[in-house]
C-alpha cells in the first residue's frame, strides 16, 4: 500500500501537473484549440514545461545537492521555503512572458492562477506545511471548473476524472505520513481556490 501510495505522489506530482493541464486545454473543442497553430502549442507547451517543471526541478536538485536541503522530497516545513521562493520567480517570469505574448485569455488566467498558488504555497509554508501536491491537483480541478463556467463548455467527464485523481492523491499523501488531514484540505482548498479566483480578478 505504501508502494502504491508512492506512485500516485510520483503521478501527480505537482510539477507535472501544470504542463498537463495546458495539454487538456489545447484539446477541448473550443477556439483556443482552433486559434492556435500546432507549432504554436509546442512552442507555448514547452515555455510553460520549461518554468512550471525544469527550472524548479534544477533548483531543488542544485540546493540539495549543495546540501542545503536535506532531501529531494522537501520533507520539512523550513526545506520547502527557498525551492518555493524560486519556484514563485519562475512561474512570475513565465507570466510576464505570456502577457507580453498576447495569448488568448484562458492561458493567461491559467498561468496567473498558478502564480498565485504557488505564490500562497510559499506564504503558507513560512508557518505551516501545506500540500504541495494536493494544491496542484486542486489547480487543475478548479481550471477546469473556471474553464467550464467562463467559456460555456460542459467538462464534466474531466471534473469527475481529475476530482477522484485528487482523492487519490490525498490518500496518497496520507498513507505516506507526509501530511495530516488538514494539510491535505488546506493544500487542495489552497489551489482550487487560486485557480478559480485568476479567472475572475
Amino acid at each position: 500500500m505504501i508502494l502504491f501510495a508512492r506512485l500516485i505522489s510520483y503521478v501527480f506530482h505537482p510539477l507535472i501537473l501544470p504542463v498537463a493541464g495546458l495539454l487538456i486545454v489545447f484539446n477541448l473543442e473550443f477556439y483556443v484549440a482552433w486559434a492556435l497553430t500546432f507549432q504554436a502549442k509546442m512552442i507555448i507547451t514547452s515555455i510553460v514545461f520549461i518554468f512550471t517543471f525544469l527550472l524548479p526541478a534544477l533548483n531543488v536538485l542544485f540546493l540539495y545537492k549543495k546540501g542545503i536541503i536535506n532531501t529531494l522530497q522537501m520533507d520539512s516545513q523550513k526545506e520547502r521555503i527557498l525551492p518555493l521562493f524560486l519556484a514563485v520567480i519562475s512561474y512570475g517570469i513565465l507570466y510576464y512572458f505570456i502577457r507580453k505574448s498576447n495569448l488568448p485569455f484562458i492561458i493567461d488566467r491559467m498561468v496567473l492562477g498558478g502564480v498565485m498558488s504557488v505564490a500562497l504555497c510559499f506564504i503558507i509554508t513560512f508557518f505551516w506545511k501545506i500540500s504541495l501536491h494536493m494544491a496542484g491537483v486542486g489547480a487543475l480541478l478548479g481550471m477546469l471548473i473556471a474553464v467550464s463556467y467562463r467559456i460555456g463548455i460542459d467538462l464534466a467527464d474531466y471534473v469527475i476524472i481529475v476530482s477522484l485523481c485528487a482523492g487519490l492523491t490525498g490518500f496518497a499523501r496520507l498513507q505516506t505520513s507526509s501530511h495530516s488531514s488538514l494539510q491535505v484540505y488546506a493544500g487542495f482548498l489552497a489551489g482550487m481556490g487560486c485557480e478559480i479566483g485568476g479567472f475572475y480578478i
